[in-house]
């Protein structure tokens, strides 16, 4: 697929799980990316956001958009937005307070996303300790070991850059 067919949201299935095509259109297909995000249809809004969170830190881009999608009314969307911010890492900085906000989410895929992804920020993300201390007393094992190993990744950053 081209950019130009991404950007229009062309989404067949083949689009959509094919990390070949991606890779080959790879950052040239953010914009678009980011364009199907905000579009009515749920299906190109997950197929987007899983997109973004397969691009990894080439998604650097999506990230005000991809911080806006943790509040989608899909679930699908939310966890790959979370997941998506979490391998942008440092240059998602500015997602961390919907990050934050996301550890309080109904589900609980979202919520541990958005704790691994908040501890892929490093140093940048001290100021969410006290929320991720809250999510260690989660009631799904998961979110308590992310948010965990997030706390732990965050204040090693920190002794690193000191």
């Amino acid at each position: 697929k081209t950019a130009y067919e991404i950007k229009e949201c062309d989404w067949s299935s083949d689009v959509c799980s094919s990390d070949l095509a991606l890779a080959q259109v790879g950052v040239a297909a953010v914009p678009g990316l980011v364009a199907c995000l905000v579009e009515r249809d749920a299906e190109v809004r997950r197929c987007a956001a899983d997109s973004l969170d397969r691009l990894g830190a080439l998604a650097r881009d999506a990230v005000r958009t991809l911080s806006a999608s943790l509040r989608d009314e899909d679930v699908v969307v939310r966890r790959s937005a979370a997941s998506a911010l979490g391998r942008i890492g440092a240059s998602a900085s500015e997602s961390m307070p919907a990050l934050v906000m996301a550890l309080s989410d109904p589900d609980m895929d979202v919520r541990r996303n958005s704790a691994v992804a908040l501890g892929r920020l490093g140093t940048i993300a001290s100021d969410a300790i006290p929320a991720l201390e809250r999510a260690v007393r989660d009631r799904v094992e998961k979110v308590r070991s992310a948010a965990a190993s997030s706390i732990d990744r965050i204040k090693t950053s920190a002794r690193k850059a000191a």
